[in-house]
């Protein structure tokens, strides 16, 4: 699967024509791509919705680069410790638990998943 970044805050040519010629698996959004939280959804909208009109319709995997710490490309999400730091303090409890401090859902966790407190992007299912 490749997964390519957006080159503003509006789906442009270049994007455009990887997802309706080359069907790439999804976007890597930064902070260069993100104005505020309304643009953000708009801008993943039209990218499913490009991709959904597109055979084998499938659904884009999008990704923010938000690595927590000094990495925030998405400010209206809460922040979160890098895990880096999760990772030193040597707490898998910590590691397992969600910004809001409730544990992950069991069988979920050992795989690295955890429910979202608050959705990044809404945009993918419409």
């Amino acid at each position: 699967m490749f997964v390519l970044s957006v080159g503003g805050t509006e789906p442009d040519y270049h994007i455009k024509n990887m997802v309706r010629e080359w069907n790439i698996g999804g976007v890597i959004l930064f902070s260069y791509n993100m104005n505020s939280e309304e643009q953000t959804e708009s801008l993943v909208t039209k990218l499913q919705k490009l991709s959904m009109q597109t055979d084998p319709a499938v659904p884009l995997f999008v990704v923010v680069d938000q690595e927590g710490g000094d990495i925030a490309s998405a400010p209206w999400v809460a922040p979160e410790p890098a895990a880096a730091a999760v990772g030193r303090r040597g707490n898998p409890d910590e590691a397992h638990r969600g910004q809001d401090g409730t544990p992950a859902p069991a069988g979920r966790h050992q795989h690295g998943l955890r429910p979202g407190r608050r959705h990044l992007l809404r945009g993918r299912d419409r």
